[in-house]
């Protein structure tokens, strides 16, 4: 009885112990993001979505420990069922995931421009997390159907599609976003520049470190899971999983900021010792390169309009006719905060 007291109890009173330390770093990074930025709809949106999610899944969880230690305690019945607030938890977490997955999608279409290859990405991406979504609410029917822990094997079907779908997207975004870092390496010709080599690293590094955070959540889960399919084992690890996908997304939003005040601070200090203006000494390509932000399953923000000196195969900066180019697309606006900002 003990052993499945630790199986069933134990696991997801841990669990939401864990989930309760994120939707507190969460609830942090939303607070700082709107003191800090007034972003249009298709950002703020997401956002306010994401956070809604992942209120209702924090209290579904909660709700579960409460019906489990306290309501029902003692009583062996219901301890062998899950209550109708798992199904909550399920769907809520399937939801939070897509919003992320949808929010970077449009990332990634924006910054490539290839029109062809935007519509192919953007139709394959969105599919992938329509494909996951809906198997999350293929499995919460299947929850609602089949409460028992004995009949945890009928759902395993839908939750495996379901976290397989969800790591394909992801591992989906962070290859198309490395691919388009590389792309700017290609297309501004930076190699002679062995300092903007090095940002394209650091931000190809960034963007498969960050991607691999909800990726590697749910292949824990997963492989749990498919370990002990009565266990909720499982369970306690993906209640934090939807709360991992909005932290990466909230991270990226106010990673703007830093970037921008350690741009300026770098840009004073070089001033300040050449007595010249180091920003319009370096190529434009270099602009580029350094206005690109990278996190989590990989957001990719383009803060700035790109004027390319007439870069082309062969020819560096200043040898040719200035010619405009914006990398990516977007809206170029003024903050109030005076920081200028691109968002793609």
């Amino acid at each position: 009885m003990m052993g499945l007291l630790d199986k069933t109890l134990g696991a997801i009173l841990t669990g939401t112990w864990v989930n309760i330390m994120c939707f507190t770093v969460e609830m942090i990074l939303t607070w700082r993001y709107f003191t800090r930025y007034r972003d249009g709809i298709l950002v703020v949106g997401p956002v306010i979505l994401a956070l809604a999610s992942d209120t209702l899944s924090t209290a579904s969880e909660m709700c579960s420990v409460y019906l489990y230690t306290i309501k029902h305690w003692g009583d062996i019945r219901y301890l062998l069922a899950q209550p109708i607030t798992s199904s909550i938890w399920l769907v809520t977490t399937g939801v939070s995931a897509v919003i992320t997955q949808l929010f970077l999608t449009v990332r990634v279409v924006r910054l490539t421009t290839n029109r062809a290859a935007q519509i192919v990405l953007g139709v394959s991406l969105a599919a992938l997390s329509f494909s996951s979504l809906a198997s999350t609410i293929w499995a919460t029917k299947l929850l609602n159907e089949y409460p028992n822990y004995s009949d945890r094997n009928k759902l395993k079907r839908s939750v495996t599609t379901w976290l397989v779908l969800s790591v394909a997207a992801d591992i989906s975004i962070t290859s198309s976003l490395v691919y388009q870092i590389w792309a700017v390496q290609r297309k501004h010709h930076v190699e002679f520049d062995s300092k903007l080599v090095g940002i394209i690293n650091k931000l190809v590094i960034r963007t498969i470190e960050t991607g691999c955070a909800t990726t590697t959540v749910a292949v824990i889960a997963l492989v749990v899971y498919l370990n002990d399919l009565e266990g909720n084992v499982s369970v306690g690890i993906g209640y934090s999983l939807g709360r991992f996908y909005t932290i990466s997304m909230l991270l990226s939003l106010l990673g703007r900021q830093s970037d921008f005040r350690q741009n300026h601070l770098d840009a004073s200090h070089e001033r300040s010792t050449s007595g010249k203006s180091t920003f319009s000494r370096r190529p434009n390509a270099a602009r580029a390169v350094e206005r690109i932000q990278v996190s989590h399953s990989s957001i990719i923000h383009v803060e700035e309009s790109v004027q390319m000196d007439g870069l082309s195969p062969g020819r560096r900066p200043g040898t040719a006719e200035a010619k405009p180019y914006t990398l990516g697309g977007g809206d170029y606006k003024e903050k109030s905060d005076g920081n200028a900002h691109m968002d793609v």
